[in-house]
């Protein structure tokens, strides 16, 4: 499987994404169908009680923030719960989702090429 550099996609020219500035549209269109996996991290930490009130900063300007050291208690929980293996429906086998991503770059190279259509993985 090769990655999106080998690959020779640019990054900042998206399918679904609009190109603004320096966004790099494309790495958004391709992390789109994983969203699910960070918008279910917080309220499973939550519902585990992994997060204390001390967890939490509140800012001057009403933002709130996770403190340093629950921030790497999270980022270690997300790598972790990248690594865990997800089936796509499409799919023959179940990947980390670094190796979704390389999949999902094969494909978009594949469907560019005229070799196959493109389908965004998903998940049930």
């Amino acid at each position: 499987m090769r990655c999106c550099w080998p690959a020779r996609l640019n990054p900042r020219l998206g399918v679904y994404h609009q190109p603004r500035g320096t966004h790099a549209a494309l790495a958004s269109d391709f992390v789109e169908p994983f969203r699910f996996i960070v918008e279910r991290q917080v309220p499973s930490q939550l519902n585990r009680s992994e997060f204390r009130a001390d967890d939490f900063v509140l800012r001057a300007d009403g933002a709130c923030w996770l403190a340093p050291p629950a921030r790497r208690g999270f980022i270690l929980a997300m790598q972790q719960r990248f690594q865990a293996p997800l089936r796509a429906n499409h799919a023959a086998q179940a990947l980390g989702l670094y190796g979704q991503l390389q999949q999902q770059a094969s494909r978009l190279v594949a469907a560019f090429d005229g070799r196959q259509p493109f389908a965004a993985p998903r998940f049930r």
